[in-house]
This record gives C-alpha cells, sequence and structure tokens, in this order.
C-alpha cells in the first residue's frame, strides 16, 4: 500500500550541530516553530536518544488530539528518524499498532554554504488506493505547505536564538 509524503527543505545560516540540536535538543520551544505541536506534555530525560519519546497536544481540526514522537533512528548531527503516533479515541493504543500503520518523519541536516540545508519529508500510514489518490487531489498541497510553514519557523526562531547566543557571547 502506498504512503503520502511531502518533502520541503531550507537553508538556516547556522552549523548543522546547533540546528540539530536546537531543533531536537530545546523542546520548550517546539511548539513555536512546529506547526502541529501546541504543547510538549511530558518526554523521555534522555530526549533525543534512541528509543526515546515525548507527548504533546495538537489542534486537528476544532479539536485537540495527543501524539507520541519517538525516535527510530538517530546519526547526529546529520539526520534522525521518528514514529509519529496520533492518541484518537476509539482508535487502537500507539503500542497496538502495528509499524506499517503509523507515521514518520525523516529530518537530515547536511552542511551546506557555511550553514545547513535541513530537509523535512513526513511520511504518512500507508493508505488504500483509494484513500491516496484522495490525498493527492486534497491534501498533498496542504501537508506540502503545513511541511514548509514548519521549516520556515524553525529557520526564523533558530537563527535568532543562535544569533542572540552569538551576541551573549561576544
Amino acid at each position: 500500500m502506498p504512503r503520502a509524503r511531502a518533502e520541503r527543505s531550507i537553508f538556516i545560516k547556522a552549523a548543522p550541530e546547533d540546528v540539530y540540536d536546537f531543533a531536537l535538543g530545546d523542546l520548550s520551544s517546539l511548539a513555536d516553530w512546529l506547526t502541529s505541536v501546541e504543547q510538549v506534555e511530558e518526554a523521555d530525560p534522555n530526549w533525543p536518544a534512541v528509543g526515546s519519546s515525548y507527548v504533546y497536544s495538537r489542534a486537528v481540526g476544532r479539536r485537540s488530539v495527543r501524539g507520541r514522537t519517538t525516535v527510530l533512528e538517530a546519526e547526529r548531527p546529520r539526520r534522525v528518524v521518528m514514529r509519529e503516533d496520533l492518541e484518537l479515541e476509539d482508535a487502537p493504543t500507539p503500542a497496538a499498532t502495528p509499524d506499517d500503520g503509523v507515521g514518520r518523519s525523516v529530518w537530515t541536516f547536511e552542511p551546506d554554504r557555511g550553514g545547513t540545508q535541513v530537509t523535512m519529508e513526513a511520511v504518512s500510514v500507508e493508505m488504500r488506493t483509494v484513500m491516496y489518490a484522495l490525498w493527492r487531489v486534497l491534501l498533498s498541497g496542504r501537508i506540502g505547505r503545513t511541511v514548509e510553514a514548519t521549516l520556515t519557523s524553525l529557520k526564523r526562531i533558530c537563527e535568532d536564538e543562535l544569533e542572540d547566543a552569538t551576541a551573549d557571547e561576544g
């Protein structure tokens, strides 16, 4: 079965290590730039180690839902793969959901022109062909814009925060 995908990239004026650490290490700022997160409710103390996770709340339409992001692979400062589970009412619990029934996000941080090219790929759950076709027609552009908005916000806040930290050092 196919999976829907949306991928976007953006250049950030900071070293890959700094962007990686900011994007993954500072969960307190996550709601400021990750468009799908309203609040981080809890996080494992060893975040972002492989196997660690955090629980967040987000708005879906007019209702608030909870989700869990779990690190599946991490290669600091180059790449991280995370499993995305939504905890919806009347849905199987994440532990009972097979791996093909969850989404993933893949982040890469590549050195580029003295900064970092950050790429985010959002990969949905497996879909039946009819649902995949509907997604392509109705939602693919919207999801792509959401990924783009996330990266734009990350760029803004990351460059602002890192610039402020550099100014404080000087």
